[in-house]
């Protein structure tokens, strides 16, 4: 849910160089990061552009260094409710 936390971390110095390495965008590294936890992503925008951009995310993998790397940004930032904690 919410897996691009609204873009609010996009301007991350952390996930920035990130997406540089990867010639990406912030969106992108987080949406492949996601996929290649086998995390379920449904990303949602009303912008042609960005629903464009967010299906671009299949021609890179991210490196399993880098995947412990982003692993580690956890900040447990959330914007909504955690959903385990409503179980």
């Amino acid at each position: 849910y919410t897996p691009l936390v609204r873009g609010e971390r996009f301007s991350d110095p952390k996930l920035i160089l990130m997406a540089k390495k990867y010639d990406k965008t912030p969106a992108q590294v987080i949406l492949r990061w996601n996929i290649q936890l086998g995390v379920s992503t449904i990303p949602k925008s009303a912008t042609l552009a960005r629903i464009k951009e967010n299906f671009e995310i299949f021609d890179f993998e991210i490196t399993a260094s880098d995947m412990i790397q982003i692993c580690d940004f956890n900040e447990n930032y959330r914007i909504i409710d955690d959903p385990m904690l409503l179980l």
